[in-house]
């Protein structure tokens, strides 16, 4: 029985009220009754710049790192998920910190986890809004490819594969999610997927703006390039493939199509 939930955002530089919307969004999680109910323990995690006002908020600890990774956010999301669970989670959520939550998303993964016995994770469905609150219409990618870090509820039957996040390095960070989920699917771990739609994602990449035909902000930022992470690979040693192999607990074939997930 899940009774504590770890909710993780790693923060960089985003302003006080996006970051406000974020932990808001956390306090005002709903369950339909105190016995299908779970205690909530917010962790922010400042990437360097941190905010003090944040000590205040309201949560259960602001975590201070001194100086930026410089890896998509992969190591405060890390240690902060080792905290939450040395304080005794049973469940840990990653929220970046210009996402929110509809009220009963938590309740809809508590939901999904009692009715699928046995499975290691719940993925959370998306919808993409803009900087202004609207939804963007993008239609998602097959959970068989991707998902995203902000859709991963994690059961402990997957706790020993988040330390993973803080192993990639800052290449492979442009593609984190991708190459965590590549874990997953390597380890066989069992997941269900949730029925509602509960989780607000502000996009700020130029790409899914322009998917929908929307000109994108002026602060959006461009995807990564798939062929500068394919070329850092190919100049890799056999030797050097073999320790990233290690760190990551699985092999990667960066030279094919979707090359960051196992050949089944």
């Amino acid at each position: 029985m899940i009774k504590r939930i770890g909710v993780v955002t790693p923060y960089f530089k985003e302003p006080q009220s996006t970051i406000l919307a974020c932990i808001d969004s956390v306090k005002k999680q709903a369950f339909a009754s105190e016995t299908k109910k779970a205690e909530i323990h917010h962790y922010l995690v400042s990437d360097g710049f941190p905010q003090s006002w944040i000590d205040t908020a309201g949560i259960r600890r602001h975590m201070v790192l001194d100086f930026p990774h410089k890896d998509m956010g992969n190591t405060p999301l890390t240690l902060g998920a080792m905290q939450a669970i040395a304080d005794g989670c049973d469940a840990i959520y990653f929220l970046d910190a210009d996402c929110y939550l509809d009220p009963g998303h938590m309740a809809a993964c508590l939901e999904t986890a009692e009715n699928n016995p046995g499975i290691d994770f719940v993925v959370c469905k998306r919808r993409f809004v803009n900087l202004g609150g609207e939804i963007v219409p993008i239609e998602e990618e097959p959970v068989e490819q991707h998902v995203d870090r902000n859709c991963f509820f994690l059961l402990p039957g997957a706790f020993h594969t988040i330390s993973q996040y803080m192993m990639q390095g800052p290449v492979l960070a442009k593609i984190c999610d991708r190459v965590y989920y590549g874990l997953l699917v390597y380890q066989k771990l069992k997941f269900a997927v949730n029925g509602p739609t509960t989780l607000n994602y502000v996009s700020n990449w130029n790409g899914e703006y322009l998917k929908a035909g929307e000109m994108p902000p002026p602060e959006a930022k461009s995807h990564y390039d798939m062929s500068e992470i394919v070329n850092w690979w190919k100049a890799l040693s056999p030797a050097e493939k073999h320790k990233v192999h290690q760190k990551l607990g699985f092999p990667l074939d960066m030279e094919r199509p979707l090359g960051w997930l196992p050949k089944v």
